[in-house]
């Protein structure tokens, strides 16, 4: 399991098969957008997305 704060990344290829990222600012769409593709691209899929403490938690799973 990962924490990040800030930014959600685009992960990497052939990871973990669950990967937990926390957005710690304010989630902006456009980079969100771009990370959700980019992990699409790398083998992931949004499989949990929830907002706990005013922070954005995103659970990605590996579906490749």
């Amino acid at each position: 399991m990962g924490l990040f704060s800030g930014a959600f990344t685009g992960g990497k290829r052939g990871g973990k098969h669950y990967e937990v990222e926390v957005n710690r600012e304010d989630l902006n769409a456009g980079a969100f957008e771009k990370a959700a593709n980019e992990r699409y691209e790398n083998g992931y899929r949004i499989a949990n997305l929830f907002q706990q403490g005013g922070n954005t938690v995103c659970v990605w799973e590996r579906y490749e």
